[in-house]
């Protein structure tokens, strides 16, 4: 045994005994972050992040004790063992996808089989350090490359996902000597030194990846939370809609632009008629049902860059800008027309209808947001009072001149 293999089997030691150390520590570092997590599904992220890295020690402890203890089958049992954590791994980054396709994950078992038949093939046939050196090198590489395509080519992803798409893309490229240089050691000749460092560099690309990759679960984890504690900042929790909170936030900007430009702006104020004998003919689920069906209706009735929101209870706001007469009216008329075609597999025959109250003009310098929302009450009240499932208008808005 010269010095270099002496150096190579000193170094795959230390550095799988750091592998197998580090993967238990960070297995229980997921553990007590698991305290932090609010949904269910951000449990089962951390679980399953968790369960990966206690496979992952094992089979860095079976590769460890196949280096100390020649045994061939403990050894090509740990290589297995990782090609499915590194398949986990690829899942796991797969499912912090806004969009994760199923195909995606077929592709990955389909690569991970392929990888493990021609990986045992090669060891059954040749049992040779440098071909296992390269087939696991490329199983790993085309593993990671399916999730690494779509955090970098995806356009909807966060630059977060793009930063770490980009880093497993460095991961990728580290690959490269540990396939190349034994290639070129086979064609040209014995190279031990150039593989050996290859062969070390990989272990210790590994311990990069290791603990860059499970921070970078736990970041998307905290992101998945930011995002979910700004939808419920944001949108109403029964409707999914915008709620009073945002829609008032982004209706005084719209507010000030329109009494800047001097453009028309319309607001309304809707209410479902006689939503208490709902809740107590129906039952308060059976009028959240309906609640949730008139905010998808107002959703689908309204332009993408309206203004709409569950003001409270069984109130509705929208807020139109636009210069062509009578457009909240048009607007109110088709809801209203909508609704009489909703149906409910609950009770098939209930219906319900609207009352619209809507406050227009172009917004003086002395109005104010609060007037409009006031004025459109108002009007809604006489509709209201006027039979319901109208519409009524508010005549009294002050307005400048063009």
């Amino acid at each position: 045994m010269n010095f270099f293999d002496v150096m190579m089997l000193f170094e795959t030691h230390t550095m799988l005994g750091i592998l197998f150390w580090s993967n238990l520590f960070l297995a229980a570092m997921i553990f007590t972050f698991e305290t932090t997590t609010k949904t269910i599904q951000d449990k089962n992220y951390v679980h399953g992040a968790a369960l990966a890295r206690i496979v992952f020690s094992a089979a860095y402890l079976m590769l460890l004790l196949g280096e100390w203890i020649p045994n061939i089958i403990l050894f090509d049992l740990g290589y297995g063992i990782l090609f499915f954590c590194f398949y986990l791994d690829a899942c796991l980054m797969l499912s912090f996808l806004s969009k994760a396709d199923k195909k995606m994950k077929y592709i990955l078992q389909t690569i991970l089989a392929i990888g493990i038949i021609v990986f045992y093939t090669f060891e059954i046939i040749l049992m040779d350090d440098t071909i296992r050196s390269i087939t696991t090198s490329c199983v790993i590489m085309a593993i990671y490359g399916v999730p690494t395509v779509y955090f970098i080519s995806k356009k909807s992803n966060s630059r977060f996902k793009r930063v770490i798409g980009g880093f497993y893309v460095l991961f990728l490229i580290s690959l490269f000597p540990r396939i190349v240089i034994p290639v070129i050691d086979i064609i040209y000749g014995d190279s031990t030194h150039d593989f050996i460092i290859a062969h070390s560099g990989f272990y210790l690309v590994l311990i990069i990846i290791t603990i860059s990759g499970i921070m970078s679960t736990l970041l998307f984890i905290k992101e998945r939370s930011d995002i979910m504690l700004e939808n419920m900042a944001l949108n109403d929790q029964l409707t999914q809609i915008p709620n009073r909170h945002s829609f008032l936030h982004n209706a005084s900007l719209l507010f000030l632009k329109c009494q800047r430009e001097k453009r028309k702006l319309s607001l309304l104020y809707t209410d479902i008629d006689y939503f208490k004998k709902v809740n107590d003919n129906y039952g308060h689920d059976f009028g959240d049902v309906v609640l949730k069906r008139y905010a998808l209706v107002i959703k689908e009735s309204v332009r993408q860059y309206d203004l709409f929101c569950r003001y409270g209870g069984e109130e509705f706001l929208m807020m139109v800008e636009s210069d062509k007469v009578s457009l909240a009216e048009h607007l109110a008329q088709r809801i209203m027309e909508r609704l009489k075609s909703e149906h409910f597999d609950e009770y098939p025959d209930f219906r319900f209808t609207v009352s619209v109250g809507i406050a227009e003009g172009i917004p003086g310098e002395k109005d104010t947001l609060d007037t409009y929302i006031k004025n459109a009450d108002e009007a809604l009240y006489e509709a209201k009072n006027g039979g319901r499932n109208t519409i009524r208008f508010y005549q009294n808005v002050t307005q400048d001149a063009v």
